[in-house]
């Protein structure tokens, strides 16, 4: 199913309790222990993975939990996007990817900007708790932690702990570094009253967007000459064409399109249908649930542009899109 931004977790769970969210669930243990042992809690897993959901799906069929929901998406994104401000009473991280190789340390997904956001999302007096087995990531975390407003450590003065408070919940890959004798590190840290770091602002979604078209080219010839492997940039906003196919058996074209944009990326269909002789729309295409944001109301103009120069008496005529600015 597709969520809104925000969502309103109390509906999705069909009650109101205390959320608590994972994020990078990976075997799902942790994540599916930690909802038995409190049911009173609504859980929440976000993952990347395609291989980690299918696990934690199987698991579930086997065993549901009605008080678990999982979601699909990059962590970032979905803390910004389907969680309010101020809605979070605990966040765990579970020996997150450590990147080990000094040139893919900026992949580590704790930074000073991931956690502006996770704070910004914790109640107050809600809480945090990273664990990690890597020692320099360990430093990263805790330097990136102390330039952070709003939270406390409750282990202070000590950065971490070298034990887990909740003993009874282990993660797959916590087990693996128990056997091989590796240190691990585990922060603990609260919110608190004061203000949190304000997180960039994606924003709402849009309506949908078209743009009418006059152009003398047929289907065929658009096809021809369309020149993809094209970018274009409007401020933080990146617009990515790349092929274009042609649907059999309909007067349609589907532009293959990457949009990145603060904070958010998805890869889209821009539809070119022939509406009339001589007539073209140019919109979204309901491909894998895309979200109308602005990046894809710039996607749809540049489009349109692009097309537009093609013949001497191209033109457009309608625009339901906000031009880039």
């Amino acid at each position: 199913m597709t969520l809104p931004w925000p969502t309103h977790w109390d509906s999705v769970f069909g009650r109101s309790a205390p959320l608590v969210v994972e994020i990078g669930f990976g075997h799902a243990d942790f994540l599916l222990d930690f909802a038995r042992l409190h049911a009173e809690m609504n859980v929440i897993g976000i993952e990347r993975a395609h291989s980690p959901m299918t696990w934690a799906e199987k698991k579930l069929r086997k065993n549901p939990l009605p008080n678990v929901r999982l979601v699909f998406g990059e962590a970032l994104m979905a803390l910004h996007c389907l969680f309010a401000p101020e809605t979070i009473h605990q966040i765990h991280l579970n020996f997150s990817d450590p990147w080990p190789k000094r040139r893919h340390t900026k992949r580590r997904l704790i930074d000073t900007g991931m956690l502006g956001v996770l704070v910004s999302r914790l109640k107050p007096d809600g809480g945090f708790f990273i664990a990690t087995d890597i020692t320099d990531y360990a430093e990263q975390i805790r330097e990136a932690l102390a330039n952070i407003p709003g939270i406390t450590n409750v282990y202070h003065p000590r950065p971490w702990h070298d034990e887990r408070d909740n003993a009874a919940i282990v993660t797959h890959y916590e087990k693996k570094a128990i056997a091989a004798g590796r240190p691990r590190y585990y922060f603990k840290w609260r919110r608190t009253g004061e203000p949190a770091l304000q997180p960039p602002i994606l924003g709402v979604e849009f309506n949908m967007a078209t743009i009418t078209l006059h152009l003398p080219l047929s289907l065929e010839e658009i096809a021809q000459q369309l020149k993809t492997d094209t970018v274009h940039q409007y401020g933080e906003r990146i617009i990515k064409f790349h092929h274009l196919y042609q649907q059999v058996g309909y007067p349609k074209l589907a532009l293959d399109t990457y949009i990145e944009e603060p904070l958010f990326q998805q890869r889209v269909m821009i539809g070119i249908r022939e509406r009339e002789s001589h007539e073209y729309i140019v919109g979204l295409e309901p491909i894998g649930f895309p979200r109308v944001t602005r990046g894809v109301h710039d996607a749809i103009y540049a489009a349109a542009q692009q097309l537009a120069a093609l013949h001497p008496d191209g033109r457009i005529v309608d625009t339901k899109v906000r031009r880039p600015g």
